[in-house]
Order: structure tokens, then sequence, then C-alpha cells
């Protein structure tokens, strides 16, 4: 039994969250540990229900429709970085060097790194602002008011090289009616796919995982589909209830290259295969929002790849730690005993060099894995 912030405790594949309302079990598939990241779970003030974010190296941006916008440092400690505007803050996220058209690193945007929000200004009516660094911020443009509702996605194709030259390098902006296709340059927005969703994301692989480099939705109607350049809503892939926030994975070893779908209602994190195939990943979170992956920098725990999940009030952490051999989301003598009783049946499992062996290489690479910890 271990205590991370509120009253943890640690079972075989689960962590078991004591809190006022009542016990919360996360289970998570063998390899994979799970930790309370920010928020109430991890002893943090609540984030006021998070709605989407992205990192940026070192900071972890998170909009709030109660709150604004929160940074989160690498430990977990969120403050204030921009103040609710007007009535809600909804998607959010960072152009620079990266951006495909010149507006988004020059000129109108002033350089890069500078954050974009859609919320309702002070009017009660939609707009597009810009977030210097350090959160002050400015309204650029507004933004058609026709009735719809944000569903808390904004994202900038921003991909170089001509990766979604059909894309165009716009922004995008997701509402209950579909989605904007916005040139904040020349200051214009229109209704670009009239495919009622709740959010979306783009598959920015090398086109070997089977999802076209398109751009993929979750629907309010229960489907995950991709859109076509021409913003054409494809069949659906997946039917999957009411999905949520998406990501693809980075292609390692334990996360693999498929779609992390949050299920709010059900409490879970499905993945979506090419072929549609949808396979559980995590469960008993506290209405997921919104997935987002990182293999590198601070955010990456331990320098692998991690999966941050936001939730309700909460944000949680999912990595590989080799060490922790028993899959209880910590790193102590128990593993060094389960890293006993495997060694000595050879087991492959701790084949810790690859290399098709278990002999005194994989020991002390234990070691190294027992002394980093998780």
């Amino acid at each position: 039994m271990r205590r991370i912030g509120r009253a943890v405790v640690v079972v075989g594949a689960m962590v078991v969250v004591q809190a006022a309302s009542g016990q919360q079990v996360i289970e998570t598939p063998p390899g994979i540990s799970v930790f309370p990241f920010a928020g109430a779970a991890a002893g943090y003030p609540g984030l006021g229900g998070p709605q989407i974010g992205f990192i940026d190296w070192g900071n972890m941006f998170v909009s709030s429709p109660v709150q604004g916008v929160l940074r989160i440092d690498p430990a977990g400690r969120a403050f204030e970085y921009v103040e609710r505007i007007g009535s809600w803050v909804a998607g959010l996220d960072v152009d620079g060097p990266l951006a495909s058209r010149p507006g988004w690193t020059m000129g109108w945007f002033g350089g890069p790194s500078m954050m974009t929000l859609a919320a309702w200004n002070g009017e009660g009516l939609p707009a597009l602002f810009r977030v210097f660094p350090g959160g002050s911020w400015e309204e650029i443009m507004p933004l058609p008011a026709t009735g719809y509702s944000w569903t808390g996605q904004l994202l900038i194709d921003r991909e170089s090289g001509g990766l979604f030259p059909s894309y165009g390098g716009f922004m995008y902006v997701g509402t209950t009616e579909g989605i904007l296709r916005i040139d904040a340059y020349f200051g214009w927005a229109s209704m670009w796919a009239p495919v009622r969703l709740e959010y979306f994301t783009f598959d920015v692989s090398d086109g070997s995982t089977g999802f076209g480099r398109l751009m993929w939705a979750s629907s309010l109607g229960g489907g995950v589909f991709a859109i076509s350049p021409s913003g054409q809503a494809q069949p659906p892939l997946a039917a999957m209830g009411h999905p949520a926030g998406l990501a693809f994975g980075r292609g390692d070893p334990y996360f693999g290259d498929g779609l992390y779908v949050c299920m709010p209602e059900h409490g879970r994190i499905d993945v979506i295969s090419p072929d549609g195939t949808v396979t559980p990943f995590a469960s008993g979170l506290m209405w997921p929002t919104y997935p987002m992956f990182v293999t590198e920098g601070p955010f990456a725990r331990n320098g692998r790849p991690t999966l941050y999940v936001l939730c309700v009030d909460d944000a949680w952490q999912f990595t590989h730690c080799p060490g922790d051999v028993n899959d209880d989301s910590a790193v102590d003598f128990a593993d060094y005993l389960e890293f006993l009783r495997l060694y000595d049946t050879t087991d492959a499992r701790v084949d810790f060099t690859g290399d098709g062996q278990v002999d005194f290489g994989d020991y002390l690479e234990f070691l190294n894995f027992y002394d980093a910890g998780c």
C-alpha cells in the first residue's frame, strides 16, 4: 500500500484512489503504469473541468470553462495563465516554427509559440483570441455566430513540408454544427465540414499506420470517422457510444500507433485500429475528456513515451515503467522478487536487453531500472 496525494492504494495492475465520494479504481494493460499527475487526484486544487490541452515542451496548457487557461508544470502544479475570457474558453493551440503558412510565424501572429484561443468575448459572441507569452491577450477577429456552440477543439494544421497540402495550413475550430476553417491572417472564417462532432485530430504519421494521414473526428452521434480535405465526412470507422478527445499513439512498443479515444460516460479509454477494431486500454477514470501523447522533453516521464489524460478535475499519466515488473505502478522490493522469479525461469518478459536470452546482462539492466524507479 502506498499514498499519492489522496489515499491511493496500488493493487496488481490497477490504482485505487480514495476520494471523498468513494474509491476510484483505474485499470491498465500489462506493462503500463498509471500515476495521478495534476488536480485533485494528485493532491492539488482541481482543474475545473478541463476541455482540451497541449504540451509545449516544458509546459502543459489546459483550457477550463471555469478557470480560463491553466499552465501546468512538469511536477503537476497548475497556475492561472490566461484569465477567463467572457463566458467560456474552449479550444486552444499554439503556432510555432512548424507552421505551414507565413501568417502563423510572422506578421499577424508576430512570432513563434503564440497561443490562439476560441472563446466567447465579453459580449457573449464567439471570437478568436491571440495570447502572448506570459498570458496577456487580445481579440483578433470575430467568428460567425450561427447558433452553434463550441465542442472544445481548435487545431492549426501546422505541419511543414506539405504533409497535409490539401488541408491548407488553416486553423480549424469545432462546433456542434461542424468545423470552421479560419484564415486569421486574412481575417475570414467559413463552415468547412458541416458534420456534428465532438473533437478531431490529424494523423501525422508517415502514412504507414493505415489511417491515411487524414483528419479524424469523434461524432456527437457516436462514431469515429475521417474527414476528407474537401470537408466530407467518411463512413464511421467504429461505433463507440459517445466518444470525446482523440490522439494517435507515437508508434512505441507499448502504446503503438492506434487512435486513442476518450469515452467520458464509460470512464474508459479505447484504442481503434485502422480496420475498426476497438480495444479497451484503461478504465475507471472519472469522465476522461482529452488525451495527449509526448515522447521527449520534461513531460516524457523518465524519458519514455507518456500519455496524459484530462479528466473531470484531474490529469493522469500513463507510461511504461520497465522496473515495475509486477504492474503495480511502483518500483520496490516486490518487483525485485518478481524479477528473480521470472529470471530463474528465463521468462522472456525480463529479457530487458532484447537479445533473445535471459542472462546476467538482463539482471544488470533490471538493477538500472530498479534504481531509476518510475
